[in-house]
């Protein structure tokens, strides 16, 4: 009798657990979906019903309804929006707009919301990643937390055996194997690159001393590499082996067909550019694929070395805006793609049905979804994106770290030798600038200052490169930049930088330090046995 009534006792509390599980659960449902208005491309299609969103909120519990914004009037799209105040509960925008808004209440400072977001309180501790914060010490956006590392050196390892020349360790050593290059055949380009954004922004300051963003560290302030003696320097050097045709010569004017052909014909010995360009993009025969090579950062004339890259952060991102009508649920969304789970949902879809990892680590998409891809004659990268929603542009905000970066790359079936480049730039990335917190204010008087400075700059530059300006006439073009307001620019600058020093609790000079897990890789890519 006893074990009777306990055993109904039992089957009764059960049956009523049940019950409030369901009813609790069909309370979530029940919940209104919070409003996502997205970037969208045509390639790229963000679909609510895709494997991606789908398990995105299957995982976190959040319900969501998608609002399109087409990339081409995307930016008309959202001032749109902010004018009228008629906002979703979450938004796709630039780091700009959320920074500019943000204080003034259209976006939600998501940092006081870190409580509930273990996963966004790693990633942007104030004193680890400050990148995105504002003046006032908030976060009003997520954007990818990642080191770009695209960018890289490359030569023509099999020319370089025939001429007998072993990798070049300086700047200096580099201009005497493009000599022998040159000497050996009159009609090859021993350097090619298209514009001047890789010569003069990019790679080549970065072994002068001076970062991604166009600044120098010197003495604990920052200053405006154009009013000093090395920026000088640079614009010298490269009119020096332009002037001596050792540079492309048609490296401002070149179509991307034109580029990519001479590299796929073989023609070109050394590349600074982007590292899909030759291994990828320029679609060449396999033995000038493997012929290519990605070597390490030479020395600059100050001993200066390092692979430039744009991080950590991202220009697009995604924000929470202060019309959401449930903003926990809506931090607890994006939390989860900050989270190791989240992160490989968006770049690889779901384990087991898209990818597998193998027991030494590396990635491998399912045959599965290589045959589907097949079937569909479709590439696999853009089969995934189509038919799993996998990888979409306006929402890369989950992290890739380098280690992430290769494995993926890896699963895709990039060439060894461009994996090898991958981890030869995450090996050697530059000290990054330090963060520069501006108010609105100050940012628009920068951007306005900017805007005519850039433009004056690069019809300079051409022509200093190209020897249709002389470099005697290096005084007045930096009269001119002083005279449009570039002082000015590098006062701001060291403030918004003191107004970080000051909120972290740092001395002047002071730049967070950024490290990476490379364990392992050397193995996995090749680098060593």
């Amino acid at each position: 009798m006893f074990v009777r009534e306990k055993l109904v006792r039992l089957v009764v509390s059960f049956v009523l657990l049940f019950l409030l599980s369901v009813s609790f659960s069909a309370v979530l449902q029940s919940k209104e979906p919070l409003t996502f208005a997205i970037g969208s491309v045509s390639w790229r299609e963000p679909k609510e019903e895709s494997v991606f969103f789908q398990e995105w909120q299957k995982r976190t519990g959040v319900r969501i309804k998608l609002i399109k914004m087409d990339s081409s009037a995307i930016n008309e799209k959202i001032n749109t929006m902010l004018a009228s105040g008629d906002l979703p509960d979450i938004m796709s925008c630039t780091r700009t707009i959320a920074n500019d808004y943000g204080p003034q209440g259209a976006f939600i400072p998501i940092n006081k919301y870190f409580d509930k977001a273990p996963n966004l309180k790693k990633y942007f501790d104030v004193k680890k990643n400050p990148w995105l914060y504002g003046p006032d010490g908030n976060i009003y956006i997520l954007t990818a937390t990642w080191p770009y590392l695209a960018w890289g050196w490359v030569w023509n390892k099999k020319w370089a055996d025939k001429l007998g020349v072993s990798a070049p360790k300086t700047i200096d050593d580099w201009v005497t194997v493009w000599e022998k290059v040159k000497a050996s055949d009159p009609k090859a380009i021993p350097l090619g690159t298209q514009g001047t954004g890789l010569l003069y922004q990019f790679f080549f300051p970065t072994w002068w001393g001076i970062t991604s963003e166009g600044l120098v560290m010197e003495r604990g302030n920052l200053r405006d590499p154009w009013l000093t003696p090395e920026m000088k320097g640079l614009i010298t050097f490269l009119h020096d082996i332009y002037d001596k045709k050792l540079l492309y010569q048609e490296f401002l004017t070149a179509t991307n067909e034109t580029f990519y052909s001479l590299i796929a014909q073989g023609k070109v010995f050394s590349i600074v550019h982007y590292k899909g360009v030759p291994y990828l993009q320029a679609k060449a025969p396999q033995d000038v694929v493997n012929a290519l090579e990605t070597l390490p950062p030479p020395k600059g004339p100050y001993g200066k070395s390092g692979c430039d890259w744009m991080g950590p952060t991202s220009w697009w991102g995604i924000s929470i805006t202060s019309k959401c009508k449930d903003i926990d649920s809506a931090v607890k969304f994006l939390d989860y793609l900050f989270s190791k789970e989240g992160t490989y949902l968006y770049y690889l879809g779901v384990k087991g049905v898209t990818y597998e990892i193998a027991k030494d680590g590396t990635i491998r998409f399912t045959q599965k979804v290589i045959d589907e891809a097949k079937k569909a004659n479709m590439d696999l990268d853009t089969y995934l994106v189509t038919n799993y929603g996998i990888n979409l542009i306006f929402i890369n905000i989950p992290p890739l770290d380098p280690k992430l970066h290769i494995l993926h790359a890896k699963a895709y079936g990039q060439p060894e030798n461009y994996l090898k480049g991958l981890l030869i730039v995450a090996k050697n990335l530059a000290k990054y600038r330090p963060p520069i917190w501006l108010t609105a204010e100050e940012q628009k008087r920068v951007n306005s200052i900017m805007s005519n400075i850039s433009t004056y700059r690069e019809e300079w530059v051409s022509k200093f490169i190209l020897g249709k300006e002389p470099l005697t006439k290096w005084d007045e073009f930096i009269s001119g930049l002083k005279k449009m307001g570039a002082e000015e620019v590098e006062q701001l600058y060291n403030k918004g930088y003191e107004r970080y020093l000051k909120t972290v609790g740092k001395p002047k000079g002071y730049v967070p330090p950024i490290k990476y897990d490379l364990t392992g890789l050397d193995k996995i890519v090749g680098l060593s046995k």
